[in-house]
């Protein structure tokens, strides 16, 4: 099946291409490389005291990406699919009434579209790809834009990249106001933005090692915005056991009228070994977002944005904001328990520090997340998932419990 679709595929690129160049079928497809994915989820999220009470959510994904040599230098990548997502909301009550969102047939985007140079020692891709960046959202779909990347490998333990787009899809930025009140200021607007990023890795004897620089011009947001963005990653195994460091910063000036951004950061440690068959993982990560004088902070969050690379890998807690200062810890197990299906337990927890304004309170989160891995093939898997948190605010208004199950398919070629 997997020969039949690649072929299909090639075929249909290539007799485009015959039309434009009078190759043959057979010079056409036999230097195309064809790689992607088809992704099913089915899932119920129902969440205590909210009007839509309970609601379903159908997403599907199709990824499909093409690399063809073009020469010994040059090869040509082009990635077309969509992601596609159809809630059920639910009306006041227990009826759950369909909306707005009912299913339709989504539209093809083309994801990328570059060329790659191996010059040797160097690599340089120009063109619409991926974002190299440790601040952009990896949850879902990684993020993309028009750019330039190169990477240069001195040897072993340094290898040398940069990157810059001028267009992208990172994220919005939040907008800035005279209201008050604490907001991300995420690393790109939707207006003029230029984004640059200079990295350092390599491995020096058992230490791995990533350094990120990032630089963003937001000449959209209210007059223009720099933001500034410093990420560090150290790894090591010692004793059997993998140890894994992170730190991200984010500054910001603005020439909004008495404005300024105060620093943020966040630090997590992770550390992760194997006993017999059963894998074990922990991780505490702690942000810090100084309140400003004018209520404004910069965002290296614990959420889906600007992330950093520190999510703790549950599902809810993932989605949750770290918007003043705050701390999040994870303990996970995970282990097969016949051939081909791997049982995981992961308990997560919280706390977003009030802030400085008049009522604010702490909130507390804790997340236990369940999960079955059915590998049906080196190609093909079912995962089914079960999460509950419960979310405390200071003990002022109670606590609220939400409930979210997925049944997900995913097939890759």
């Amino acid at each position: 099946m997997t020969k039949m679709i690649k072929m299909s595929l090639m075929a249909a690129v290539a007799v485009a291409g015959t039309t434009a160049s009078a190759q043959s079928l057979e010079d056409a497809i036999k230097n195309v490389d064809v790689s992607g994915y088809v992704d099913y989820r089915l899932e119920n999220k129902s969440v205590e005291g909210s009007d839509a009470k309970s609601f379903n959510v159908n997403e599907y994904a199709v990824n499909v990406t093409l690399t063809s040599k073009v020469n010994d230098i040059v090869k040509a990548t082009v990635a077309v699919g969509f992601d596609e997502k159809t809630t059920d909301n639910g009306t006041a009550g227990d009826e759950i009434v369909l909306t707005a969102s009912q299913d339709a047939d989504p539209s093809m985007n083309v994801s990328n579209a570059y060329f790659t140079f191996n010059l040797g020692g160097t690599t340089v891709m120009a063109g619409k790809q991926a974002i190299p960046s440790a601040f952009v959202d990896k949850v879902d779909t990684a993020k993309t834009g028009t750019g330039i990347v190169a990477l240069h490998k001195v040897n072993d333990a340094l290898t040398l990249a940069g990157a810059h787009f001028m267009n992208n899809n990172i994220a919005t930025t939040d907008a800035v106001t005279t209201t008050g009140g604490v907001y991300g200021l995420k690393i790109v607007d939707a207006e003029d933005t230029k984004t640059t990023e200079l990295i350092a890795m390599g491995k020096i004897e058992m230490v791995n090692y990533a350094v990120h620089y990032n630089m963003t011009d937001i000449s959209g947001l209210a007059g223009g915005t720099e933001a500034n963005h410093l990420f560090v990653k150290v790894g090591a195994a010692v004793a059997g056991v993998n140890l894994e460091l992170k730190h991200a910063t984010a500054s910001a000036d603005t020439n909004v009228a008495a404005t300024t951004f105060a620093d943020s950061s966040v630090t997590q440690l992770k550390a992760s070994t194997k006993v017999s068959d059963v894998t074990l993982s922990a991780a505490y990560a702690t942000a810090d977002k100084e309140k400003g004088s004018d209520d404004y902070s910069s965002d290296v969050a614990l959420d889906g944005d600007n992330d950093a690379e520190v999510h703790l890998k549950v599902w809810q807690l993932s989605t949750v904001s770290i918007t003043n200062k705050g701390n999040a810890m994870m303990i996970g197990a995970a282990m097969p328990v016949m051939d081909n299906l791997t049982a995981s337990l992961t308990y997560a927890s919280a706390t977003n520090d009030a802030t400085t304004a008049v009522g604010a309170t702490d909130t507390d989160y804790k997340e236990i997340l369940a999960q079955l891995t059915y590998k049906m093939s080196k190609n093909f898997t079912v995962h089914g998932r079960y999460s509950t948190m419960n979310t405390d605010t200071n003990k002022v208004n109670g606590s609220t419990d939400s409930d979210y199950s997925r049944l997900s398919v995913k097939y890759t070629f």
